[in-house]
């Protein structure tokens, strides 16, 4: 199984608390400005659906999808807006030919899989889904600036769990790795690795055309 499929869970959620409800508030109002008045969203990889339940109070029509089942019950028992959620493959989206007035792939969950050409054929899905002119909002980090100000080792505790992290990049210079060693007194130690592509603005905007 790939990384993406296995990692997304309590573990996950408690290393990256910090991205919660108060930070996607703050980019909401960007959000916003490109996102046409009621229209129905979809949010892909949506996770705890911190933002799907922050645009649903803004009066859009919310749909989030995730292939993570922790995730998607987290985020039925916390959100409080009208959300509906559905687990599904955002390589394999079950929905018919434009259903969206718009789509989101937001905190990097761009660039996952194996290849450009896998990355291409989601794109291509994901457009399939939304109505002519739709727009599609991908948050995505920037590769230089990652690149420059790589963090190599870092050491997160938080409650019961210590999170110790190696990032670098790939031998072939196209991803970034992340090396997530975790312990808690309670089970064995658990291992992850993840792996993302790193595009350059210009291939982003290749793939997207």
């Amino acid at each position: 199984m790939s990384w993406f499929e296995t990692w997304f869970d309590d573990d996950y959620l408690a290393l990256y608390s910090h991205r919660n409800s108060a930070e996607a508030a703050l980019n909401l109002p960007l959000l916003e400005q490109y996102l046409p008045a009621t229209s129905r969203v979809l949010d892909i990889a949506c996770g705890a659906a911190r933002y799907s339940s922050l645009l649903a109070s803004r009066g859009f029509d919310v749909i989030g999808i995730d292939l993570s089942w922790s995730l998607l019950q987290v985020a039925r028992k916390t959100v409080d807006t009208p959300v509906s959620f559905l687990r599904a493959d955002m390589r394999a989206l079950p929905f018919a030919n434009e259903t969206f007035g718009a789509a989101l792939s937001l905190f990097n969950s761009f660039g996952y899989l194996e290849s450009d050409l896998a990355h291409r054929s989601m794109l291509l899905e994901w457009r399939r889904v939304l109505t002519p002119h739709a727009p599609l909002l991908i948050d995505y980090f920037e590769r230089d600036a990652l690149i420059a100000g790589l963090e190599r080792h870092s050491v997160v505790s938080t409650g019961d769990s210590t999170f110790h992290i190696e990032r670098s990049l790939s031998v072939d210079g196209l991803r970034i790795e992340k090396r997530v060693a975790i312990q808690r007194p309670d089970r064995p130690d658990r291992h992850i690795l993840e792996s993302v592509r790193l595009y350059t603005p210009r291939e982003i905007g290749e793939l997207l055309q």
